[in-house]
């Protein structure tokens, strides 16, 4: 007996514990529906819509067809960006008997947020019966959805009838500014939203397009501001979809800005509420891209095309990555799956197009350059291509002068000048290619890219002496770039000083450690000095990072057949 009575004390406390539970259940349970529904509008109105939603499930345990619960649910999941759930419970509002002006414009909001035009186009319709607010909201609604499928004119013409109907409702002030913003229709979007925020200053869409505008406009100060207040309206728990909108809006304001730990700062809130986003994820991947952390961003890029395999952008920043790393044919191959998931196939020719050519598939290059070339004729980087690849096949006259012909008709064009100088400095046409490089440096300012340019015509014309001095003037100028230093380091090495050529390689790693050209530079120093130790170790950390560049292997082998070893090139 003395052995059951812990087992029996225990018993009873744990009733003690659950009693109340049970009855607070059948409380619960005892609440009308009209009970329920009251409690769930009071806690939307303190925007706390876990609670409000908890609440109308319970409602609906009830009644499965209570009307109001079931478009209410529908709003919350609008919110929580959970766009198929959103779509679902609206039609059951619908059918649950709702007022249908307010389905429909939920239902077009719904839509248009998750991308499906032509299903808002072809289901929801506007009936004359409806208060005009709703009747110009949808059809402001459906004149965005006409304007995302390339459909400018009947875009327009439907946001006309819009405004005939209400020029003061919401989404009608909302369509006009962003069709404003795109130049897709008349007027000032600054006007349109400044009207917007007088009626709904509260409105966080609003608030957000005002930041976009103001992007567009260069006061990105202003723009950061702005989304700041609308992520300070996150409710406790409750991330909804505008401050989400708002979190990625101003990641990619930093992004632009060069602030990335900002951005990634960001971002992390998106990724602890749901690590599966795709869109956080993306640009994240994108940050450690920019800064050229190719591994990273690779890494990244798989963990996205695991969790969401079809997000149109994610195949295209993979081929990018594969293509930094040297790894052209799996670059070729993310490209090509792009080709099928992007409207914008003709930026993708031309990625496509110079992967072939790092692949020395010249016709395969021609083929997809000329794709392009068919959807923009006066294309400059498209023109570029078919220049480059005509030199590399030998057709050096026919390759200068596709890009004279074309600067003929646009001779401000950076593009087709920067390709036209590099032609020259091939031919060892060293004046024709320095006067070039000044006027590409008069219309971009990019130092980095002229002192390259010029470096490189002085050295085919076998002057080292000006190219050095060029390069380390430019180097005391901006210290604290790594591309710098490495572009002397080469210099020296190449002039046999390897003393000065290590130094400047060893900055450079100072200032990004495991720099890969820095790496190589190092490496190919001491290998010609017969270091081999730290040739091989040099090697090998380059190789982690361009696994497809045969460099090292290569060197690898001609250190083990100085040396009689087979191990060197194991890894």
């Amino acid at each position: 007996m003395t052995d059951m009575q812990p087992l029996r004390s225990f018993n009873h406390i744990l009733l003690v514990i659950l009693l109340p539970l049970f009855l607070l259940g059948s409380c619960a349970d005892e609440r009308t529906e009209q009970e329920m529904m009251e409690s769930a509008r009071l806690f939307l109105s303190n925007h706390d819509t876990r609670s409000a939603s908890i609440e109308i499930r319970n409602t609906l345990k009830k009644n499965t067809d209570n009307a109001e619960a079931r478009f209410l649910l529908g709003k919350i999941n609008y919110s929580n960006n959970y766009l198929a759930g959103a779509e679902k419970e609206f039609k059951r509002a619908l059918k649950a008997g709702w007022d249908p002006a307010q389905i429909y414009l939920e239902l077009a909001r719904t839509l248009l947020a998750n991308n499906e035009y032509k299903k808002l186009l072809d289901e929801v319709k506007v009936d004359d019966d409806w208060p005009e607010s709703y009747r110009a909201d949808i059809t402001a609604l459906r004149s965005l959805a006409e304007e995302a499928l390339g459909e400018h004119e009947s875009a327009v013409t439907t946001l006309k009838k819009s405004q005939a109907l209400d020029d003061d409702s919401l989404y009608v002030l909302i369509a006009s500014a962003r069709l404003q913003m795109s130049e897709a229709f008349e007027g000032d979007a600054k006007d349109t939203i400044d009207k917007a925020l007088a009626l709904y200053p509260d409105d966080l869409e609003i608030l957000i397009l005002h930041a976009m505008n103001d992007v567009l406009n260069s006061n990105k100060h202003r723009a950061i501001e702005t989304l700041k207040k609308v992520i300070d309206t996150e409710a406790s728990g409750n991330l909804s979809r505008q401050v989400r909108k708002a979190r990625i809006e101003l990641a990619l304001i930093y992004m632009s800005i060069d602030q990335y730990q900002s951005a990634e700062k960001t971002l992390a809130r998106l990724l602890k509420k749901d690590y599966r986003d795709p869109i956080p994820n993306y640009l994240k991947s994108l940050i450690a891209f920019k800064q050229g952390d190719y591994r990273k961003a690779e890494l990244h890029m798989r963990n996205l095309l695991k969790l969401a395999p079809g997000h149109n952008q994610s195949q295209q920043l993979m081929g990018n990555i594969k293509y930094a790393l040297h790894d052209f044919g799996q670059a070729a191959n993310h490209f090509t799956v792009s080709l099928n998931e992007t409207p914008d196939k003709q930026t993708v020719y031309k990625l496509l197009s110079r992967t072939y050519i790092e692949l020395k598939n010249y016709q395969l290059a021609k083929t997809t350059v000329n794709a392009a070339l068919n959807m923009d004729p006066a294309d400059a980087e498209s023109i570029s291509l078919l220049s480059q690849l005509k030199f590399l096949t030998g057709e050096t006259d026919d390759a200068i002068s596709t890009v004279t012909t074309a600067l003929s008709k646009n001779p401000e064009n950076p593009l087709l000048i920067k390709q036209l100088a590099s032609l020259y400095i091939e031919e060892g046409e060293t004046e024709l290619a320095l006067q070039h490089i000044n006027n590409y440096q008069r219309l971009t300012g990019d130092e980095d890219e002229t002192v390259r340019l010029t470096v490189r015509a002085h050295l085919i014309s076998g002057n080292v002496i000006p190219a050095l001095s060029l390069a380390e003037q430019h180097l005391s100028d901006n210290p604290d770039n790594p591309d710098n230093h490495s572009l002397v380091g080469n210099l020296y090495a190449n002039n046999k000083n390897y003393s000065t050529a290590r130094t400047h390689f060893k900055n450079a790693l100072e200032l990004k450690p495991e720099y890969p050209p820095a790496l190589l530079g190092l490496a190919l120093i001491e290998d010609e000095q017969g270091i081999y130790e730290k040739a091989i170790s040099l090697y090998k950390h380059y190789a982690i990072y361009y696994l497809n560049d045969i460099t090292p292997f290569i060197a690898l082998s001609e250190i083990a057949k100085k040396q009689n070893l087979t191990d060197v090139m194991l890894y």
